[in-house]
């Protein structure tokens, strides 16, 4: 669904061009997508919830509430935090952090304790996994941030580009985001153009080099530039820094640099999910190749 929305609205222009009509895209590309997927995310995490109490043809309705009322208690006292300390502070995504702690609680509690029947363990893994992953997309993506500004004092041309990027010239350097920034240089290969920033940090007035990041730009002769970019890691955030213009001859580049907090949670989820998948799949090949034509099923 978020693939489908994405692809039909990024091709807007096509349509246009095709058709002849004025359909004009969103001004606000990240909230207009937010707007319509939020809902469904939020739909998917109270199903992974609720469905973990179920069981095949014998439900108690006073059994299925205690539990979920348990899963619902200990989802609102986990979500109560996120929220006091601003991680969290949309209303809509606090609605939706609710029902990811509650997937994510019901789910480890059929994990552990055998909630439903029959219990598939490598789909309650699973969605484990993809309970952890929403989580590390909500607080990520909820919090990113750019963290790149022009101090160069040149204009950029707008008010979005002097907000939002930073001039660098070659062997300048350039305070931003609590790093001092030089853009050190740029090698050639073939139509491909990759650029040194240096991240560094100032003690008792000498520069130490943090890290550096290596963004580029590829130069097709037919597609035009295609900008890759380069991101650190660490426990806790990333940057992530791509190239936005840079000058005819490299004596200059400008670049946007955004910092991602709690993005390995988002990585966590993905590799339980994967985790899940392996599982089942071990798992279902060696039913395959079992011989006995009157293997049940076994949780």
């Amino acid at each position: 669904l978020s693939a489908f929305q994405i692809i039909f609205t990024t091709s807007v222009p096509v349509y246009n061009a095709l058709l002849g009509t004025r359909i004009a895209p969103p001004l606000d590309a990240v909230g207009f997508y937010n707007k319509w997927q939020t809902p469904y995310a939020l739909l998917i995490a109270a199903f992974i919830g609720f469905s973990q109490f179920l069981h095949y043809q014998q439900n108690s309705w006073r059994s299925f509430l205690r539990k979920s009322s348990l899963s619902g208690f200990v989802a609102l006292l986990l979500t109560v935090p996120f929220v006091t300390s601003g991680i969290v502070r949309n209303e809509t995504f606090i609605l939706f952090l609710f029902f990811i702690w509650f997937s994510l609680v019901s789910s480890l509690l059929n994990l552990l304790f055998r909630m439903s029947t029959p219990r598939n363990m490598p789909a309650v893994l699973t969605h484990t996994g993809l309970a952890v992953f929403l989580l590390g997309v909500l607080i990520t993506f909820s919090n990113s941030r750019v963290i790149s500004s022009n101090t160069s004092g040149i204009d950029l041309g707008d008010r979005q580009s002097n907000r939002e990027n930073l001039l660098l010239v070659k062997g300048d350097t350039l305070y931003m985001g609590g790093f001092y920034v030089s853009y050190i240089s740029s090698e050639v290969k073939v139509n491909t153009t990759t650029y040194r920033v240096d991240f560094l940090k100032r003690i008792k007035g000498n520069y130490t080099n943090a890290f550096s990041l290596f963004p580029s730009v590829n130069r097709h002769p037919r597609m035009g530039n295609v900008y890759n970019p380069d991101t650190r890691h660490f426990l806790l955030k990333d940057y992530y820094t791509y190239i936005a213009t840079t000058g005819k001859e490299d004596e200059y580049i400008v670049i946007k640099t955004i910092i991602n907090p709690y993005i390995n949670v988002l990585w966590l989820g993905s590799l339980i999910m994967i985790a899940g998948f392996l599982w089942s799949l071990i798992r279902r090949i060696r039913r395959a190749g079992q011989s006995d034509p009157n293997n049940t099923y076994t949780p």
